[in-house]
């Protein structure tokens, strides 16, 4: 004798917890809504969720709207224990003048832990679009905090532009909305305006930390805030690039150090006779006793004797004698070197 559904009383071949397929699907699924409706920021393609908005999870929309979709149905499905959402098919129904999905058929699958046996239902997403807080604010030029870069003591140049981009390109990578209202050259040093102080804390960080940038912040108050009635601020964090640059040579404590890099604010140097000894100077170490080397000359060895070394100076057509403790030990007839005086005395390195 076989089995009956405990529902329909019909004989099937395929039972789910007593019931037949189809009628324990039914139930299982009463709940699922026919449509859901989902908010998107048209730029940055932020969701809002309640009041607030979510970053994307996904580079791809239509693969941002179905997980967003798929997760508010497994919430207002009401689904029974054992039951899961297992996959998902895409079909966009409709776009808008500027191709972004409107309506969405999401094919949804759902599975029965225990037997296996799964099923499938159709929900309509419609999907409306407005702009977030954030990229809201950057089309109307409004703004929080300016971070202003100048140089210390010295005009920007091409290498402090170069790390600025790359900061604002790392920034916008990260967070993957509008953060900048304008960027604008002014006073031999570039400002930046920023939408929020966080992202404005975020920058000067990467300039900090990667570039050695020494930061200063302050806040005025500019009214009150129209949203919560409290007192409203903009903040200014004043970003100074270091004098002491990758490739900068400088004296400390009567030794010459070539920069390399910086690293979480400090500046990691390399001793200039001998690479493989590295340290990591503090802005406080530096302020007391560094001196940057800006007389450096472009010197060839041209002879060598047990006392000294022959060096022929390109730039001034002549020939120097530097005593042999004052030039690398293994240098040979015909390298090049760099010529400076360190500790109050003239010394040749190798070139790197």
């Amino acid at each position: 004798m076989g089995r009956f559904c405990a529902k329909c009383g019909a004989e099937r071949e395929e039972y789910v917890r007593s019931l037949c397929k189809d009628c324990f699907w039914k139930g299982a699924l009463s709940a699922v809504p026919k449509e859901i409706k989902l908010t998107y920021c048209k730029d940055c393609h932020s969701r809002m969720q309640g009041k607030r908005w979510v970053k994307p999870r996904f580079d791809v929309l239509e693969d941002e709207i179905a997980e967003a979709a798929s997760e508010a149905i497994s919430k207002l499905a009401a689904l029974p224990e054992g039951i899961v959402i297992s996959g998902h098919s895409v079909e966009v129904t409709e776009r808008d003048g500027e191709g972004l999905p409107r309506s969405i058929a999401l094919r949804v699958r759902f599975t029965e832990a225990w037997t296996g046996s799964s099923a499938e239902a159709v929900v309509e997403v419609s999907v409306s679009y407005s702009s977030c807080s954030m990229c809201g604010g950057a089309e109307r030029g409004k703004y929080d905090a300016i971070v202003q870069v100048r140089g210390e003591g010295r005009a920007l140049d091409d290498r402090d532009f170069k790390a600025v981009g790359g900061a604002l390109e790392s920034l916008e990578s990260k967070s993957g909305r509008q953060e900048v209202t304008e960027v604008k050259e002014k006073e031999g040093g570039i400002d930046v305006k920023f939408v929020t102080l966080f992202a404005a804390r975020a920058f000067a960080k990467i300039l900090s930390e990667g570039h050695g940038a020494d930061t200063v912040e302050s806040a005025k108050l500019i009214g009150v805030d129209k949203v919560t009635g409290g007192r409203a601020y903009r903040t200014t964090i004043s970003a100074r690039m270091p004098a002491l640059r990758e490739g900068t040579i400088f004296e400390f404590g009567g030794r010459a150090y070539r920069t390399i890099g910086f690293r979480r604010g400090r500046a990691l140097a390399e001793d200039a006779e001998d690479a493989d000894v590295r340290r990591a100077f503090t802005k406080r170490e530096l302020e007391a006793g560094a001196k940057v080397i800006s007389e450096i000359r472009s010197v060839r060895l041209d002879a060598l004797t047990q006392s000294c070394g022959i060096f022929y100076e390109s730039d001034g057509k002549r020939f120097l004698e530097i005593p042999v403790d004052m030039i690398p030990k293994d240098m040979i007839q015909g390298e090049e070197g760099l010529l400076m005086v360190v500790d109050g005395k003239e010394r040749v390195f190798r070139t790197r």
